[in-house]
């Protein structure tokens, strides 16, 4: 239910789910990275820096050299964040080179 609760707030209230995120994103409790990457998941339009900022997180943590569903969920969110990010990318270089 919790999950389902702050998916759907990541989708609609993205202000309050940052607020969240950012207070939460450094835990090292299981449960805690499960709900913000589940929470992600959906959303990797509107939160790739969270996305980065969560996987150098698990990194931190030595959480990619596991072979569990949490690494997989994290690696499936980042693959799936990729193509937003790149748009965002294009767009800054495609924004900057016209101002020079």
């Amino acid at each position: 239910m919790l999950a389902r609760y702050l998916k759907a707030t990541a989708s609609t209230h993205i202000d309050d789910f940052l607020e969240f995120f950012h207070r939460l994103k450094s835990s090292n409790h299981d449960t805690i990275l499960r709900l913000l990457t589940f929470s992600l998941n959906g959303n990797e339009d509107k939160f790739t820096n969270e996305i980065i900022e969560l996987f150098n997180h698990f990194k931190h943590l030595g959480l990619l050299t596991y072979r569990d569903d949490l690494e997989y969920e994290l690696r499936s969110l980042v693959e799936k964040s990729f193509p937003h990010n790149e748009c965002r990318t294009a767009k800054y270089h495609t924004e900057y080179h016209t101002k020079l």
